[in-house]
């Protein structure tokens, strides 16, 4: 979710102060989501290794997929919004065309 907020932030440039604002609502539902998951699904104990287990899946997932999704989702951010698929955007002028 961290980042598809960075990407849409790529896409939508925001201010500091709301960016702060966009993380802090972030981190805090995401906070919320994992304890109240813990919380509901352990008998309402809060076990240690869970809270291990979310780092390290966070850690890996920043090490090893982050990059690859920020690349190829921004790719396809960036192609749906010039025209889709197939190029069907704006019309380019003659000067565009021949310098392809």
């Amino acid at each position: 979710m961290y980042d598809t907020l960075l990407l849409l932030r790529k896409v939508i440039p925001t201010g500091k102060l709301f960016a702060f604002l966009q993380e802090f609502i972030l981190v805090a539902y995401l906070g919320k989501s994992a304890f109240s998951f813990m919380y509901t699904y352990t008998a309402g104990r809060i076990r240690w290794y869970m809270v291990f287990g979310f780092f390290v899946g966070i850690s890996f997932f920043h090490k090893l997929v982050s990059r690859y999704y920020l690349k190829y989702v921004e790719k396809f951010f960036m192609m749906f919004l010039s025209g889709g698929w197939f190029g069907h955007g704006r019309k380019r002028s003659k000067k565009e065309k021949s310098e392809k």
